[in-house]
């Protein structure tokens, strides 16, 4: 005798499912949420926000470097950084959670805007977790999670009846958050000319109030500090002939099916995408968007997250249509108990997805790669009583000095092409590489600092040359120099004089003396660093330096597992200072290991970086 569940049971076991697949689904995708790359871009965000809220105005020229200072400057997202800083100034970690929010919303956003086409759960939770995958590299804490935001939340709306009465005030906002408005404004100008081109097929009543929307939009646009000149920002990226075309986000996506990279898992979202298409339950308007999307993405990889989202509801229906195929030749799979398997599995799935996810302590730090930065160099600069007012700085480094050396003038920084000219940036690339003729550019620009990474070739230059110029202080991160002693230079203070007895003086401290081959001061320095702070990464390397340099094999690998235990998922540079440490050794199985266990599937990866260390893997090989 058959035994079926009686309707309202069945009801609440449906519901129930579902309530957990949304919780598995919503959990998962954050695991993705936290990228392992370096977010420069944050810091002169904050910055402007700071500025902002001290001064009651926003900035119209630039008040942060000495190469454009003065000159003209469109922050298009001075609000985002106005409220990211708010939450930053209240505790650091705000700002983590604040963007942790968001991309929960939109990972919501991706779920429902799957949901709706293609009714399966299981599509719709596998659709939002490739998503939210692909987009991981680029999900750092920038105004650009705010596009793929209002894309999503846009997706979700278009079929409202009053929906064009949401874009006007929706595009005003987004104008002043970021630049990408002006893709939110292609998206519902394209939704209003498929709609024309249908009526007119059909003989039906032009969308009047659909183009009513996207005129009044358009003009809702200019409600920014700069007006109808803000149109002018996405002009500003498309000469590629520009230095700083050459950044990674601008560059084309690799061919790659590997799922573990940012190639692999956009081609596999193409092809997921191919098949929600070939089912034959696509609107034109999605096809069309998402043909949009993918050329740009694959002409520059930054456009990857908005092809994702774009694509969510297609890759759903690719999804599905491959669940039906199996539902169909798998009756089983109907019923209710295989359900609750799928249910329980995907929570679990969901959260061994955080295996290696470390959210605390100090999130922000996590986030951003913090440790990274120039804390004890940034530091000196802003305790010094007369600080340089014509800074050389790396790049990458310009926003965070903006923020913690406040009053320091930089030469570059990462807002790019949006303030600096190309000329600028090709002095810039020049001096870093201590280029020919690097000497008359310092001389032009009257540079009287430079703060470098320690072992680049301007900080080697400056260095070398005779007068030598001054390391006022140094670490394995990054070196503050200062021109030859002269008549008008006054002499500088030691590191200890203006830094505080923390880890950042420490780690300078067990550099120094590592390098002067004081191996025991090193040691005790550098300890001292990782009590007080175990979250400074570069110390873990410079204790694995020494053990090579002791010929310790244990201890070399004692503080490769406690880097990996802080910092599960900065394998690069644990993996980098493990292959520096059994190099020194001469260790050569072991430093094969570390070199294969270096990852380089990120978007962020130079090429002149991947070819290294595959050229290093070759030579390390070791004969049987």
């Amino acid at each position: 005798m058959k035994t079926s569940f009686p309707t309202t049971t069945s009801e609440q076991l449906q519901r129930t499912v579902r309530a957990i697949l949304a919780l598995a689904i919503l959990i998962g995708a954050a695991s993705w949420s936290q990228p392992h790359v370096d977010g420069s871009d944050l810091w002169w965000h904050l910055a402007s926000g700071q500025y902002i809220w001290q001064h009651g105005e926003i900035p119209l020229a630039d008040p942060f470097s000495h190469t454009a200072s003065g000159q003209g400057w469109t922050n298009h997202s001075w609000l985002w950084g106005w409220l990211f800083w708010a939450a930053y100034d209240g505790h650091a970690d705000f700002a983590a959670w604040f963007n942790l929010a968001l991309l929960v919303v939109l990972f919501a956003l991706i779920a429902w805007n799957a949901w709706r086409v293609s009714r399966s759960w299981l599509a719709t939770g596998a659709a939002t977790w490739l998503v939210a995958a692909t987009c991981h590299w680029f999900l750092d804490l920038r105004p650009h999670v705010v596009t793929l935001l209002f894309t999503a939340l846009l997706l979700s709306t278009l079929d409202w009846r009053r929906a064009p009465w949401l874009w006007p005030p929706l595009l005003a906002l987004w104008a002043n958050l970021h630049g990408g408005f002006a893709f939110g404004l292609g998206l519902i100008g394209l939704c209003a000319l498929l709609q024309t081109e249908q009526a007119v097929r059909r003989r039906q009543p032009l969308p009047r109030a659909a183009w009513a929307g996207v005129v009044c939009a358009a003009l809702a646009v200019g409600l920014n500090p700069w007006g109808f000149a803000i149109y002018e920002i996405p002009f500003q990226h498309l000469y590629t002939e520009s230095p700083f075309g050459t950044l990674i986000e601008w560059q084309a996506v690799a061919p790659s099916l590997d799922p573990r990279s940012y190639a692999g898992r956009f081609w596999w979202i193409a092809s997921f995408t191919l098949i929600g298409v070939l089912c034959g339950k696509a609107t034109r308007f999605s096809i069309a968007l998402t043909v949009v999307t993918a050329v740009m993405a694959i002409s520059a990889r930054r456009f990857i997250p908005l092809f994702a989202v774009s694509a969510a509801p297609l890759v759903a229906l690719g999804l599905g249509a491959i669940l039906d195929v199996a539902r169909r030749r798998l009756p089983v799979v109907s019923k209710p108990w295989p359900q609750w398997v799928a249910g329980g599995a995907a929570l679990l799935g969901a959260i061994l997805l955080w295996n290696d996810v470390r959210f605390l302590p100090r999130p922000l730090q996590r986030w951003t790669s913090g440790e990274s930065y120039p804390g004890g160099a940034a530091a000196y600069l802003a305790a010094m009583p007369d600080p340089p007012s014509r800074l050389f700085n790396y790049y990458g480094w310009g926003g965070y000095l903006m923020l913690q050396a406040p009053g320091i003038p930089v030469f570059i920084d990462s807002r790019a092409s949006t303030l600096y000219d190309d000329d600028l940036a090709a002095d810039y690339l020049g001096m870093l590489d201590a280029a020919e003729s690097w000497r008359e550019r310092f001389e032009r620009y009257r540079v009287d600092a430079a703060l470098v990474p320690t072992h680049s070739r301007i900080a080697a230059a400056l260095r070398n040359q005779r007068p030598a110029w001054r390391v006022a202080y140094v670490d394995p991160r990054s070196v503050l120099l200062f021109p030859p002693p002269g008549p008008t230079r006054p002499q500088l203070a030691a590191p200890s004089r203006l830094l505080p007895e923390g880890a950042d003086l420490q780690l300078s401290r067990g550099f120094r003396w590592r390098r002067q081959g004081d191996l025991e001061r090193a040691s005790t320095a550098l300890l001292a660093a990782q009590r007080m702070d175990p979250m400074q990464l570069f110390v873990y390397g410079e204790l694995m330096f020494i053990a090579s340099l002791q010929e310790d094999a244990d201890g070399v690998r004692h503080w490769i597992e406690a880097a990996l235990q802080v910092y599960p998922r900065r394998w690069n540079p644990i993996w980098s200072f493990a292959e520096q440490a059994w190099g020194a050794m001469g260790r050569c199985e072991e430093r094969l290991e570390a070199l294969r266990n270096i990852r380089l599937r990120s978007p962020f990866i130079a090429d002149e970086l991947r070819e290294d260390v595959q050229a290093k893997i070759r030579e390390s090989e070791c004969s049987p």
